[in-house]
Formats: C-alpha cells, structure tokens, sequence
C-alpha cells in the first residue's frame, strides 16, 4: 500500500506533464 505523499507526489507529476503538453500544443496552434 503506497503512502499518500507518495501517491499525491504521483498526482502532480502526472498532472505537470499532462499541463506541459498541453501548454506546447497550444503555444503549436497559436505559432
């Protein structure tokens, strides 16, 4: 059972890549 800092460490990771790329797909619409 993983702890829950972990698991809230995971959530952010996992949401920063996700807001990266859509950041760089909009900044591509946009150019």
């Amino acid at each position: 059972m993983a702890h829950p800092i972990f698991l809230l460490l995971l959530f952010e990771y996992n949401v920063h890549i996700h807001f990266d790329r859509v950041v760089g797909i909009t900044l591509q619409s946009f150019g």
